[in-house]
This record gives C-alpha cells, structure tokens and sequence, in this order.
C-alpha cells in the first residue's frame, strides 16, 4: 500500500447526488415503495413523483464519495472528487459546494438532460434513513471522462459501489481501480449499500479480490459480500482479500481487521443526540482516511472516523457542520 507523499490525500470517485433530506412517519416510507434502511433506484418520474409530495424537504449537497472527498478537506486535508453533474440548478449549486469545501472537481459538466441526480432521503422518527436515488447525470460518467492523471493525483483512490449500478459508470470505476493500482496508489472501495451489495455482488467480489487494499463496510453490507450471517467470519474473510478492513457496527462502534488482529473500536459519543444517519459511513471513511495518512495505526484512524461520524449524526445533512479539526483535536487523537 503506497502513499505517494506530493500527492492529494484522497480522490473520490463516485456519483454526483444533491440529497432531499425530510422527515416522515413510516407509514410514508412505506406507502412511497421506499425500503427501510436501504436505498433503491427510482426512474425520474418516481422521483419526480415523491419529491411533490415533500413539503418540506432540506437540499444539501451530498453524494457518497463525494461526502468523504468534503470530510477530508474539513479536516485540513487535500481531496478531489471525480463524478459528473448536469449543466442545470442543481448541477451548478453541487460544483459550488465542493469549491465552498476546497475539493477539486476536474469533470466537466454534462448537459442538461438527464438533470443533476438526487437522492430522496425520508428519515424516520428514529433517525434510520431509507433513500430513493435517481443518478440522472451521474450515470453518465464513463471511462472517456477520466484519464490516469485524475485518479493518480491521489495517494488513495477512494471508490463508491454505488457506480456497480450502472454498466457504464461501473466500467469507470475498474478503470480508475486498474490505474490506482498499477500506479502504486491505494485503492479504497466503500460497500455503500446491502441492497447495492445484493445487486452487484460478483464485479464487486471480483474488485475486492483483484485491486482493493482498503474496505470499508457496515455489518450488513460485508455479511452481504461474503454470504454468511456471521460477522466475524465475514470479518476474516474479508481480511483475508484487502490489507485492512474498516467494519462498522452503528452504536457497537466498529472492527478494524488487519494483520491476523480485529481490533474493536467504540463508537464516539453524541452528546446532543443523534438527528440523522445519512452520511456516518461517508464521514467515517473520510476521518479514517485521513488519519492513515497523518500515519496513525488503523486503529487510531478509525477512531478518528468516530468522530467525524458521530457529528454527521448529530445534524441533518451529509456535509459536517462543526469545526471536525478541533473535534479530533480534543479527542487527542492529532
């Protein structure tokens, strides 16, 4: 696992995804075709569809990777994010926000048709979130859009499965995988999803095996992987295909496995409570990135992923709202 020292510490390569945020009872989740706790594709008339039914839906900016790529530059770190938008509203006012972060976005913008993806993000009374996504734009990025100089500009090339949904953005993501690897960077895949891990399980397998070094995943995403309902033995079976394994288990904190060791890390405390799910792997991965680079053991860097985790929850929205430097600081973790 190389860390080239003049590059920028992660680029993230993923779908470009303002987010609807709102909160409903679960009757709405349920009678809109939503999946508790999952996310499930929607055309753009389904989308269209719920979103006239949300008077009160929250626009932020968000996007899986693209969460991480804005957690790493809030910690002091630098990021890039690869991922296309449309030339619309929305399109603009992402680009906007990664330039308000100070993350680059090298891609050009798409046209206006398809619109600028969104994910509809109902939260429940208890905080879980279950999401609807239409890609829109984002499904347009292809290999075309990148070159190696984009993914190689990077010590860690930081991927989201969510692009296994698409042919197209799937076949961007193995090559970008392929020259992360080949140019000596590290390769980092998130699981994003159980239901993105059930669709795409083989080409995702197939990745983890062939060219991850780093995995991060919750509980039910890595049982998902491997086919078993025994954490542990997913644990070590992923352990046994990437150099370390970031496995989160919500308020049981996370595993960290690596070198023969799982190494439990606590989950960090909410001291005002928890709003909103959305985002807690995202920042997780973003604070357990951005420690490894600091050159912090992975335990220690998952620790520092708690934290930027347990404040995405703490409001709603994906993108951090506190000062995440003097949160790790006072934690004594950097």
């Amino acid at each position: 696992m190389a860390t080239p020292a003049s590059a920028r510490d992660v680029v993230a390569l993923g779908n470009a995804i303002m987010d609807l945020v709102a909160d409903v009872d679960d009757d709405f989740v349920a009678q809109h075709g939503f999946e508790r706790g999952r996310m499930i594709l929607g055309s753009q008339p389904d989308a269209l569809a719920v979103t006239a039914k949300l008077h009160a839906a929250r626009q932020v900016a968000g996007g899986s990777a693209a969460n991480t790529a804005v957690g790493v530059a809030a910690l002091g770190g630098t990021a890039a994010f690869l991922g296309r938008c449309a030339d619309d509203p929305m399109g603009r006012a992402f680009r906007d926000s990664l330039e308000a972060a100070g993350v680059a976005h090298p891609i050009d913008f798409g046209p206006p048709d398809p619109p600028t993806g969104r994910s509809i993000i109902l939260v429940s009374p208890d905080h879980e979130r279950s999401m609807m996504t239409f890609p829109g734009a984002a499904a347009t990025l292809a290999r075309d859009h990148l070159n190696p100089a984009h993914v190689t500009g990077g010590a860690t090339l930081f991927i989201e499965a969510y692009l296994f949904y698409a042919e197209r953005t799937a076949q961007a993501a193995l090559a970008a995988a392929a020259w992360g690897d080949t140019h000596g960077c590290t390769v980092a895949l998130s699981l994003s999803d159980p239901n993105c891990v059930e669709h795409n399980r083989k080409p995702l397998l197939d990745l983890v095996r062939s060219r991850i070094d780093l995995l991060f995943a919750n509980e039910e995403e890595v049982t998902g992987l491997y086919r078993t309902r025994d954490f542990r033995e997913a644990a070590a079976a992923a352990a046994a295909d990437v150099e370390i394994a970031f496995l989160t288990r919500g308020a049981a904190g996370a595993v960290v496995a690596h070198d023969g060791r799982m190494d439990a890390v606590p989950a960090a405390g909410v001291p005002g409570g928890i709003e909103d799910l959305t985002g807690a792997g995202d920042l997780f991965a973003a604070g357990t990135l951005f420690g490894l680079r600091r050159g912090l053991e992975p335990p220690q860097a998952a620790r520092v992923g708690s934290v930027c985790a347990a404040e995405i929850i703490s409001h709603h929205g994906a993108r951090p709202e506190a000062d995440l430097q003097r949160l790790v600081a006072d934690a004594g973790l950097l």
